[in-house]
């Protein structure tokens, strides 16, 4: 053992390199900041246009708010340009290095701290809605508690008491069900909506706009999509499954409580001590009962 320590002393373990890495290795994030303009600064116009007047080009409106750019030349044109450098990380073609580019992008907007407070307070936290679907092992299941679940398709998670919330999650370890929390259809397109006024260059389009323009304006798009679908809920529902757990606990906790001690305090209190004759023995009577909290 002694020698194999000393072996292993000069050898280098493996490591995992995430793919976010791997993209910045690849230079994608570059290409990234030329088009798109920094989490921050969505998070800031974001919240400029809320507490104004809204007006349909958020990014026009002052001085203050960030205005993305487009490069000289169209998305594609861009990445052929990376595909050299980027094909020794993995990213052989142009589609490759606008995926990882919009990759990059998306996870430093899900990822920033005010923008992902802001949709969790104004939307997540009162909006999420519930969908549950079955698992393999459901089906196969005699277990019949989760059936009733399986009818839940965006609803609203308020509307879920804790005993239900709990359960639901018990059928989950169980494998018996699958859920997820996610913005319905409509709140989904309002925010995008909103987030995109705030992010693309032209948000509205119009007849003046290139064509060139309005391909970064939807490699833009695609990028809110992402951040908001495959990082940003999935952050928020782990986050409202946590709470929501806590406060379940917390609750059910108080009510069984509440339930031993209303059972305790009704008079006559009876005991009968256990008998290793099976015969019936007459019920002894108990002065008083001790509430305590319990000890270790």
């Amino acid at each position: 053992a002694e020698r194999e320590a000393e072996a292993a002393k000069g050898l280098k373990r493996p490591v995992r390199v995430s793919r976010y890495k791997t993209c910045l290795d690849a230079k994608l994030g570059e290409m990234a900041e030329a088009f798109c303009i920094p989490a921050g600064d969505l998070a800031g116009n974001y919240m400029r246009w809320l507490s104004s007047d809204r007006p349909d080009n958020p990014v026009d409106e002052t001085a203050d708010n960030r205005r993305p750019v487009d490069p000289d030349e169209d998305p594609v044109e861009m990445a052929i340009k990376l595909v050299p450098h980027a094909e020794l990380h993995g990213f052989r073609d142009a589609g490759a290095v606008l995926a990882g580019v919009k990759y990059v992008a998306a996870k430093q907007v899900a990822f920033d701290p005010k923008l992902r407070r802001e949709v969790r307070m104004r939307w997540f936290k009162d909006n999420g809605c519930l969908t549950v679907r079955h698992t393999q092992k459901g089906e196969e299941s005699g277990e019949v508690y989760h059936l009733d679940m399986l009818t839940w398709r965006e609803k609203r998670h308020q509307k879920v008491s804790s005993e239900e919330f709990l359960e639901m999650v018990k059928a989950k370890e169980d494998g018996l069900i699958d859920f997820s929390i996610r913005l319905d259809e409509r709140d989904h397109q309002e925010l995008l909506g909103n987030l995109r006024d705030c992010y693309l260059l032209h948000p509205r389009g119009g007849g003046g706009v290139s064509d060139q323009a309005r391909e970064w304006d939807r490699l833009r798009h695609e990028v809110l999509e992402e951040a908001l679908e495959k990082h940003l809920y999935p952050m928020l529902e782990h986050g409202l499954v946590a709470m929501r757990i806590k406060e379940a606990k917390v609750f059910v906790g108080r009510r069984i409580k509440e339930a031993m001690e209303a059972m305790i305090r009704v008079a006559p209190y009876t005991w009968r001590p256990p008998q290793a004759d099976a015969r019936p023995r007459k019920a002894r009577a108990i002065m008083g009962v001790h509430l305590a909290a319990p000890t270790e």
